[in-house]
């Protein structure tokens, strides 16, 4: 699924956990041929999981500094014609600066199923929720420039994307790939006026 902005080329990689992702594959140099007019300057494909022969179920948590905390719940599994992998994720920071807090949640989901051995349909879905402060205290760098710190920017972020595709060979001389895809991304800056301003 082609997650790129329309209007500037690109895509912020920093709010999306990575739990269910396997595979990331960098391509640089013009890919057209393979992934559209707009692969002038190199791919960034990411990978998400497929579901393994062997049925897992896995729930990890972390904590760090800074009131760090991450939370991460797997499961897979595999039988004769369906596979399935969900993953859900959750991190949540101060930062260590001051109005550095980070808060993201991440789900990936793909199921598959094979109807027959050359047949398959796949339904994906990712969806992604974060909330991060841009005010910073430049006190913290040293820094012996007089900056002005905003007390009440946050940025806000919903994306979901979801993407439907079929390999089917109903008979041995005709195949066909099908694939559709739906993405829907709010990205929203809300900086108020601050206390105190005229």
């Amino acid at each position: 699924i082609k997650v790129n902005s329309p209007f500037r080329s690109d895509f912020d990689f920093g709010d999306l956990l990575m739990d269910g992702i396997e595979q990331i594959e960098i391509i640089r140099g013009a890919q057209s041929a393979l992934y559209g007019s707009e692969a002038i300057g190199g791919v960034i494909d990411l990978k998400t999981r497929s579901g393994k022969a062997a049925r897992e179920f896995s729930i990890k948590s972390e904590i760090g500094n800074n009131e760090t905390f991450r939370e991460t719940l797997r499961m897979q599994g595999k039988d004769d014609r369906t596979d399935y992998s969900f993953s859900a994720s959750r991190v949540d920071t101060e930062g260590e600066l001051k109005r550095d807090s980070f808060h993201g949640m991440t789900f990936v989901g793909k199921l598959g199923y094979s109807p027959t051995a050359e047949s398959d349909l796949r339904l994906t879905t990712l969806y992604n929720r974060s909330k991060k402060e841009l005010g910073t205290d430049v006190d913290e760098f040293k820094i012996p420039v007089k900056v002005i710190s905003d007390e009440n920017n946050l940025a806000k972020r919903d994306l979901i994307l979801s993407s439907i595709a079929a390999d089917l060979k109903p008979v041995k001389w005709f195949q066909m790939s099908v694939k559709g895809s739906i993405l829907d991304s709010d990205l929203v800056i809300d900086n108020p006026i601050d206390p105190g301003a005229v």
